[in-house]
């Protein structure tokens, strides 16, 4: 074998006693190490998947990892699974190769790897990765522009009572949906990159006090609105041309994000981010625009930011490219809304000229919310509306 123990003469179905170096050695595992004998000689060139199915090579591993109550799984190559791989397992680390060397290349349509912690107890109820990732190899979910398409299917990672965990670099691409986090806590995701997963993160259940820091999210989706879920943080994020509109639920905070080129190709698409929730904070975020085709639509749906909830709190620098910015809608109120921002109204030498404000701000009739501006507008016209709009009571305009 060109990795794994047996080149010390290890096996990991000899017997060890406690305690023993063998002991030990048998709670790191590669899975090219006998029994498991996983072949990781996968290719994926975004069409053709070739390799070996390695599925059975991992229900073995993580069987004895489980058994052994936790260890670390080395993947030293990319490794075809064909069906989902689900175990029930506390303190298992997946470690891969530095250099995106060492992945999960999912042969089908279901989930990729589907892990049950279990949480038998708090704080062993851990699984984590470095260096690793998890990517659809069962066909094209990409348009000929190279965005993910309503017809992506699949899910990467499905994660249930899992508590306490860091994920290092792990990268997902191509599924549906790149992770479904259930009643799951505290959970730590640093350099997490998700592309081309149309539906993107998801958070159910009890799930709450989940950190994403630095890390992309590209042509992918966020999605924090469900009713139990809380305290979801996005720390200098890169959140890049979204598949769909990013739907914001309660307690969820995005600081010193950059939030750039939304919805680019996507014109039909008017509503960027709808914050239906409470107690939100956006602070700090950079390039906040769009980057498709000159949109027309001055309809009360077609906003690049509604905001339904109450308390919430918006810094924006940068607004560019969009005909209505932001409106609140009837329910929400006590929201703080601050513009730090210079409004561009582009004219292209080429294609998509003339980008305008034609309804920059509307409120149906919120109470209580409060507007602080230190704008500066530059080549501004307002077209069939007022550039501001404000029916709502006891709003006030700093």
């Amino acid at each position: 074998l060109e990795y794994g123990a047996l080149l010390s003469g290890f096996s990991h179905d000899m017997v060890a006693a406690p305690g023993t170096i063998a002991d030990k050695l048998k709670r790191l595992i590669s899975i090219t190490d006998a029994p498991y004998n996983a072949k990781c000689d996968a290719t994926w060139d975004g069409t053709t998947l070739t390799g070996t199915d390695d599925s059975d090579a991992w229900d073995a591993a993580l069987a004895d990892i489980a058994a052994a109550g936790g260890g670390k799984l080395w993947v030293p190559g990319k490794s075809r699974c064909n069906r989902t791989i689900a175990a029930t397992i506390d303190g298992l680390t997946i470690v891969g190769d530095v250099g995106r060397k060492s992945q999960m290349l999912v042969g089908h349509d279901g989930i990729g790897l589907d892990i049950d912690a279990a949480l038998n107890n708090l704080p062993n109820g851990k699984f984590c990765t470095q260096g690793f990732g998890i990517v659809y190899a069962n066909g094209n979910t990409l348009d000929g522009n190279g965005f993910p398409t309503e017809d992506a299917v699949g899910t990467a990672l499905k994660l249930t009572n899992v508590y306490g965990s860091t994920f290092i670099d792990l990268f997902i691409e191509g599924f549906d949906k790149s992770h479904i986090l259930h009643d799951s806590a505290i959970l730590t995701f640093i350099g997490f990159t998700d592309r081309n997963c149309w539906t993107g993160r998801q958070f159910t259940g009890y799930t709450n006090t989940v950190q994403y820091i630095g890390g992309v999210c590209n042509n992918s989706s966020i999605d924090t609105h469900h009713d139990e879920v809380k305290s979801i943080d996005f720390y200098g994020v890169d959140v890049e041309a979204a598949s769909r509109t990013l739907q914001i639920g309660t307690g969820t905070h995005f600081v010193g994000c950059r939030l750039e080129r939304l919805h680019i190709n996507r014109p039909d698409w008017f509503e960027w981010m709808r914050i239906y929730g409470d107690d939100n904070l956006i602070d700090r975020t950079t390039k906040l625009f769009w980057d498709g085709s000159a949109l027309a639509g001055d309809g009360p749906q077609e906003f690049f930011i509604v905001i339904e909830g109450k308390n919430n709190e918006l810094h924006f620098t940068y607004v560019y490219n969009h005909e209505n910015v932001l409106r609140l809608t009837s329910t929400a109120e006590n929201n703080d809304i601050h513009w730090s921002a210079r409004f561009l109204d582009f004219e292209h030498t080429g294609g998509n000229a003339g980008y305008r404000f034609s309804r920059r701000f509307y409120i149906d009739s919120g109470v209580g919310n409060r507007f602080h501006y230190k704008s500066r507008l530059a080549r501004v016209e307002t077209t069939g509306a007022d550039a501001l709009r404000a029916d709502g009571r006891l709003n006030t305009y700093l």
